[in-house]
């Protein structure tokens, strides 16, 4: 019998990885926290800046120690269905410090770290990577944004990506489903997960806003606004778990149209269409004068 399998003869995936930067305080967590029977581990503490009604179990990982605990809980923890590491900039913070800690001749006499001390931390956070990647969960990065400016003929144009070093992001973005980059404007917040030009963004699920035929791509696509001017939670903060359902039914859906393309039978009922929630209409596009973010 062959090792390689026929496309209806594995199983579809069942879990999604996904990445959501942006600026500060445009409702990253929040939204990240959206997910499915989520934890978080909180390197930062931004559980405090999400609304009471909206927060989910967490823990704030303060040793590299305290990460390799919660990994090994969450591997036997089978109810949780999510796992949220905000931010990843926290992340390789505590890696180093754990590398300053353990290998203390690969800091210099300067106290800044050596190339040794960076490659150390590559791979504690590569086997980091690998481990949640192993865990069989939903996983969600939160990042901060980083403004890179490059010059496109005459012009300085600014790009927007995660902050993540640019040696290791590979370890992350190739395999992820979803990167979407979030911002805030007029009191509003959107995110797109579709690539422009000066935005970093990933999108293998379909998920999409209003297409615009004027610049021939989709408008970033709101986030619903679940508090009230008062601070008092107005809506269920489920906008991730719905379109987590909607995607493990659209992956069934395909998974069974294959498989009866291969043995003919009864087709299958399709899919339901990706989430949506009257919003206000989102811009074309953002700018550094709506990317700055609100409370």
């Amino acid at each position: 019998m062959s090792i390689f399998k026929k496309p209806e003869e594995r199983e579809p995936k069942k879990t999604l990885s996904m990445l959501i930067y942006g600026m500060p305080s445009c409702g990253k967590t929040t939204l990240a926290c959206s997910a499915p029977n989520p934890v978080l581990m909180d390197f930062e503490n931004g559980l405090d800046r999400v609304n009471y009604a909206h927060r989910i179990p967490s823990f704030t990982p303060n040793t590299w120690e305290d990460v390799n605990t919660a990994i090994n809980e969450l591997r036997n923890s089978p109810e949780i269905q999510t796992v949220i590491v905000d931010s990843i900039d926290r992340l390789m913070d505590t890696a180093m410090e754990y590398v300053r800690v353990t290998y203390p001749k690969l800091i210099q006499r300067d106290g800044t770290p050596s190339m040794k001390a960076y490659g150390t931390r590559k791979v504690l956070y590569q086997q980091f990577v690998q481990q949640m990647r192993n865990m069989g969960k939903n996983i969600i990065y939160v990042a901060h944004v980083v403004e890179d400016k490059r010059k496109v003929g005459a012009e300085e144009v600014i790009f927007y990506r995660p902050n993540i070093s640019k040696s290791n992001a590979p370890d992350i973005t190739t395999d992820l489903d979803m990167e979407g980059f979030m911002f805030a404007d007029g009191g509003n917040r959107y995110i797109t997960f579709d690539p422009w030009g000066d935005i970093e963004c990933k999108n293998s699920c379909d998920l999409h806003g209003k297409w615009d035929d004027s610049c021939k791509m989709y408008n970033p696509m709101p986030v619903p606004m679940i508090i009230d001017a008062s601070g008092n939670a107005t809506a269920a903060n489920d906008y991730l778990t719905r379109f987590f359902n909607w995607n493990a039914k659209r992956v069934q859906n395909n998974f069974n149209k294959m498989r009866n393309a291969a043995q003919p039978g009864p087709q299958p009922a399709p899919v339901a269409q990706a989430p949506q929630q009257a919003q206000p209409e989102a811009p074309a596009r953002p700018t550094r004068s709506t990317t700055k973010g609100g409370k």
